[in-house]
């Protein structure tokens, strides 16, 4: 079956060619009997055409039939070669039509087949994937690391790793590999899942920028719900709360740190999407009761999927010359 099969066959045709003289002397041969029938093989060293395919597979929808080789679409006995290329079709399509990138490797480590989606990856077509060593494309997976993987996987279990993977115009990118024992060929043979983390890498360090900003940033910012109650904390609001860590000032009502219930009822209610509330509130120290006149500023962030609307709290320090008696929603 697949590629073994037929690289096989049109190796044999090719030397069949090759060995065959060029002019042979008229030979006379007797007729064959009337019962007899001459068949000629059909050549399907080749099955990129579509039209050659949709005949291969015929009309048939009784695909186990068409596998097992029991029968044609017109229910004539069908013949092993036929049944094989069938076989060879159905394994094609199911490969390119997977979403990871699939590579398969023999116990030497050699790559002997590659889906659509690898030939994306790497910029290799699929002749070019055959016969080469899996360690050109994935970094660090030697001899030695595919011998305790394939200890692994002779277990029945998946190996996950996470590697650097190269193309052939030798840039990289970041991939999380499923292993398994496929035992296609041989029992040590093993398929290599490969799915492209370069988009997810970008996204985790854009996101690793806006945490560090908002950690770092001196103006104190707190998250919480549209009930008031916290869910996140940067380092300066749980300084200017009092607090040791975040982990104090989490699940907490806002109104826990100011002393007018009336403003924080008005800087959790009044916003809403697009809008925000500003005002003037004083903060309590859960420390020491110590009071700081702080500017405060709450926007509305609309839900998205996955996560309701918070709140997002914005508290600065004023001067105590600055700051007016009355608390100014």
């Amino acid at each position: 079956m697949v590629k073994f099969f037929f690289s096989a066959r049109a190796k044999n045709k090719q030397k069949s060619a090759e060995s065959a003289p060029a002019e042979s002397a008229p030979v006379t041969e007797s007729p064959p009997p009337a019962e007899s029938v001459v068949t000629t093989e059909p050549d399907t060293t080749s099955l990129s055409d579509s039209a050659e395919l949709r005949e291969l597979l015929g009309d048939s929808s009784n695909i186990g039939d068409i596998l097992k080789g029991d029968g044609d679409p017109d229910g004539h006995a069908a013949s092993g070669t036929v049944s094989d290329d069938r076989e060879f079709v159905l394994y094609r399509r199911l490969l390119n039509g997977l979403y990871d990138a699939v590579l398969l490797v023999d116990a030497k480590g050699t790559i002997f087949c590659g889906n659509r989606r690898a030939e994306k990856f790497f910029g290799y077509s699929d002749d070019e994937f055959w016969n080469t060593p899996i360690e050109k494309l994935v970094r660090g997976v030697n001899a030695k690391i595919l011998f305790k993987i394939r200890n692994h996987t002779d277990t029945g279990r998946f190996t996950v790793i996470n590697a650097v993977c190269k193309r052939k115009d030798k840039t990289i990118f970041p991939a999380e590999i499923a292993i398994n024992n496929i035992g296609l060929f041989n029992k040590d043979d093993m398929i290599f899942s490969i799915r492209n983390m370069e988009r997810r890498e970008k996204s985790r360090d854009q996101q690793s920028l806006r945490d560090d900003a908002i950690r770092g940033a001196g103006t104190a910012i707190a998250v919480c719900n549209t009930d008031g109650l916290i869910e996140f904390a940067n380092p300066a609001f749980v300084k200017m709360s009092g607090s040791t860590s975040e982990e104090d000032v989490l699940k907490r009502f806002m109104g826990d740190f100011f002393t007018s219930n009336e403003a924080v009822n008005a800087l959790v209610r009044t916003p809403s999407e697009g809008g925000f509330w500003m005002g003037n509130m004083v903060m309590i120290s859960t420390a020491d009761g110590k009071q700081r006149n702080v500017r405060a500023m709450a926007n509305l962030a609309p839900p998205h999927p996955g996560a309701p609307s918070r709140l997002v709290v914005t508290l600065t320090p004023m001067p105590h010359g600055s700051f007016r008696a009355t608390e100014t929603p």
